[in-house]
């Protein structure tokens, strides 16, 4: 053991190798740079935020409150563009079957009070047709959103003409027109004046035009003005709060897919969830034309659903390509 070890300590160390340097021409590796975007931020209290930089609830609490304004506006645009436009309570009326159920209604009515005065029916529903009706129904709209003074009697016209009819009719036949048979005549036409106006006729169309509709649309539009100032101001704190990146055109499209959701709930939903498709007015085509007229003021809400998905969409595509943005530079860098 003694001698083994004396021999292996007794040996000459050997010679290192010499290493032989190669030189090339290739570049050391680069070190590339670090940007802040691609590092994870810790502020806010510790609480992680995304590369965006988009992490506080207030983004989140303004889209809500904007999707509120939203729906508020679109509600008064809705009634300023249908309560408040005579033109959309026209059409529905002419769309609708009111002028045929009036025809329907009123030849009952008239054949009872031709039985009474020897009168034809033909002759008392001389003007009983549906353009007529519809005419007298335009005029009588016209006249609760004018400023002029609203007449009652505004189916004057209706009156001269079946009065005139049945005089000449009494002497066509042979009748004896005196000042004791006109009296009779003029309380014929009368009652069918009466009849004529229980159906051809709005409710309370007097009252509607002294105190509402008179002011209806400038009270609208001035709620509509103020509303779009604070929808304006909450969506564009909502982009600016919300970070870099496309975080706040993403808030703002979740926003609009509320007033999506909103609006299609009005257009489809509401109206036979209220019951209104059993609206019962008397007469009949009253509540024919109500049912029309309602209908049509929620399914109007179809179209700001339209416009407010289009824009969801065009905010959410864009906020995709603004938050790959970083990214793909990277990659174009490397």
């Amino acid at each position: 053991m003694a001698r083994h070890f004396s021999e292996n300590t007794s040996r000459t160390p050997r010679t290192p190798r010499r290493v032989q340097v190669i030189e090339t021409d290739l570049e050391p590796e680069q070190d590339y740079p670090v940007y802040e975007e691609d590092m994870p931020s810790y502020d806010n209290g510790g609480y992680r935020e995304s590369k965006t930089g988009a992490a506080a609830p207030w983004p989140l609490a303004l889209a809500f409150f904007s999707s509120i304004l939203l729906m508020l506006l679109t509600v008064l645009l809705t009634v300023a563009f249908t309560v408040g436009n005579v033109s959309f309570m026209e059409n529905t009326l002419k769309s609708s079957d009111f002028s045929e159920k009036v025809v329907e209604d009123l030849d009952g009515k008239f054949k009872s009070r031709s039985n009474s005065s020897g009168f034809p029916k033909e002759l008392l529903l001389e003007q009983v047709t549906p353009e007529n009706i519809d005419a007298d129904m335009c005029d009588l709209i016209d006249r609760m959103y004018s400023s002029d003074a609203y007449e009652n009697d505004y189916h004057q016209k209706f009156y001269d003409t079946l009065y005139d009819s049945m005089i000449q009719y009494a002497k066509d036949n042979g009748y004896v027109v005196n000042a004791e048979t006109e009296p009779a005549i003029a309380n014929v036409a009368q009652s069918c004046l009466d009849q004529y106006n229980n159906s051809v006729g709005i409710p309370l169309a007097g009252t509607i035009h002294d105190s509402l509709l008179s002011r209806l649309n400038r009270v609208i539009w001035i709620g509509i003005g103020v509303l779009a100032l604070l929808s304006a101001i909450s969506l564009l704190l909502t982009f600016l709060l919300a970070g870099k990146g496309g975080t706040g055109l993403r808030f703002i499209g979740y926003s609009t897919i509320t007033c999506v959701v909103v609006c299609l709930v009005f257009a489809f939903v509401l109206f036979p969830a209220l019951g209104l498709g059993g609206l019962q007015a008397n007469p009949p085509s009253l509540g024919a034309f109500l049912q029309s007229y309602i209908r049509g003021i929620f399914s109007s809400f179809l179209f700001p659903a339209i416009a407010f998905l289009l824009i969801s969409i065009v905010c959410i595509v864009f906020s995709i390509k603004l938050e790959n943005a970083p990214s793909r530079a990277r990659r174009t860098r490397r």
